[in-house]
């Protein structure tokens, strides 16, 4: 049996191939976009308030989880450690979304020329995020 006699129209198989692959790709796009609406202000928030030295606030701000795990000296000294204090600008990249957890990889600019890739992950609660860890890799650009 030859391949054209089991598509009988092979523009037509070739436009449903396509429609589907399109359509894959809208739903996990809006998938992406809906499921992670708010991380970057949650994010923004967070470090304004550590560039402004409001570092219990910044603290208060994370999730009861976190401040199990990292006593506030602690999170005092990584913040002293990788000079996050110094935020000027960050570039977030694709979230990686796991149900009501998000991971989300962030390059931030710091004033001192210096860049720092961030791994944040954000727990959802209610209708808002909160950041439950962050990994912090210095290097320069």
């Amino acid at each position: 049996m030859e391949f054209l006699q089991l598509l009988p129209n092979p523009a037509l198989t070739l436009i449903i191939v396509l429609g589907t692959l399109i359509g894959i790709w809208s739903f996990q796009a809006i998938r992406i976009v809906l499921g992670s609406r708010g991380l970057t202000e949650a994010l923004g928030e967070f470090v304004a308030m550590i560039g402004q030295g409001r570092l219990e606030a910044a603290y208060a701000s994370l999730t009861p989880a976190y401040k199990g795990r990292v006593p506030f000296k602690e999170f005092k000294r990584v913040l002293q450690r990788t000079g996050l204090r110094q935020y000027l600008r960050s570039r977030p990249g694709k979230p990686d979304l796991q149900g009501d957890r998000v991971v989300l990889p962030v390059t931030l600019s710091l004033r001192n020329g210096q860049s720092q890739d961030l791994t944040v992950t954000f727990l959802r609660e209610g209708k808002g995020w909160k950041i439950d860890d962050f990994d912090v890799a210095v290097f320069d650009r």
